[in-house]
């Protein structure tokens, strides 16, 4: 029977450019996860990983950096199911960092082998944008104008809610 997808699925994830590191690939996580959970026979698992392989490129990711990412994903679920300690379920804390770039994995990774779990916030929100005026102008009620402070990019949008500041 294999894994099914409606007539409507594409495959656009979040591109590799985006300022989401977790988001962007979680899809491709979720992908090769449920690759290697369901029960499968060896001709539909190779046809998902024909599918989850074709779809990288429109996305700004290399064949390699899902490739890397599925031996990671079967390396630490080996490391899980042959550790004795993994029995012992200990609370997790939770601390959260802005992320401002590729330079804060590096500095969130020293925490990797702690009890410490990393989530990253931006402050780079809508809301944030339309509470400042200096990032937004409102072109009429409701519709809005953003301008990126890095890029200067430009995104028009709507509301239902008021953008008067």
């Amino acid at each position: 029977m294999g894994i099914h997808r409606k007539e409507t699925n594409t495959d656009i994830t979040i591109h590799n450019n985006s300022n989401h590191p977790q988001h962007k690939i979680a899809a491709y996580r979720f992908y090769i996860n449920r690759l290697i959970t369901f029960p499968l026979t060896q001709e539909e698992k190779d046809k998902e990983w024909n599918i989850i392989l074709n779809t990288p490129y429109n996305n700004g990711f290399t064949i390699e950096h899902i490739k890397r990412l599925k031996h990671q994903i079967l390396t630490q679920q080996s490391k899980k199911s042959h550790d004795p300690a993994n029995n012992n379920i200990s609370k997790k804390i939770w601390a959260t960092f802005t992320y401002y770039g590729g330079y804060m994995r590096g500095i969130t990774n020293m925490f990797r082998h702690s009890q410490i779990r990393i989530a990253y916030k931006t402050t780079n929100t809508t809301f944030e944008m339309l509470t400042h005026s200096k990032q937004c102008t409102t072109v009429t009620s409701g519709i809005y104008k953003l301008t990126c402070k890095t890029c200067q990019g430009v995104y028009i949008g709507q509301t239902g809610r008021s953008t008067d500041t």
